[in-house]
């Protein structure tokens, strides 16, 4: 009990400087399912006259937002950390700017293939790629991890 709330919490006052001077709207909590529902349940067990709680309701619904900053469940982390950690109730969460996440690619890996043609018969281009794909970070000031 707590755990949701104080977690979010520690990660909001473990801000580094840069990441505390953007803008609430431009950042994003992504937490694992246990997580946020640990979060929503911290919530209504807590008292309704709590300032997260009544900060909540203005915004429009149960564990969407802490300290104005959007929390989104993360619905496959629950099975990743089942598969590769052998935890059922991890709780994993990451504070950072919504546009800090990117999507990379590993270019150098032998097996990347990209492939462009124009096939006469349909009269259109045609683009057969493969590679490796996952995400990662740009700057590492607007990132707090929590696992």
């Amino acid at each position: 009990a707590g755990d949701g709330i104080d977690i979010l919490q520690e990660m909001y006052e473990n801000q580094s400087n840069e990441l505390k001077a953007v803008n609430p709207a431009e950042k994003i909590f992504l937490v694992s399912t246990d997580l946020y529902f640990q979060y929503q349940k911290d919530l209504r067990e807590g008292s309704i006259n709590s300032s997260a709680f009544t900060g909540n309701v203005q915004q429009g619904g149960l564990g969407t937002a802490f300290e104005s900053i959007e929390v989104r469940p993360m619905w496959d982390w629950q099975n990743y950390a089942l598969e590769y950690q052998g935890q059922a109730d991890a709780h994993q969460a990451i504070l950072t700017t919504k546009d800090n996440l990117v999507v990379a690619t590993d270019i150098e890996d032998q097996e990347t293939m990209l492939e462009v043609w124009y096939d006469r018969d349909s009269e259109l281009n045609k683009v057969r790629a493969k590679f490796r794909y996952g995400f990662n970070y740009k700057l590492e000031e607007f990132l707090v991890a929590a696992f």
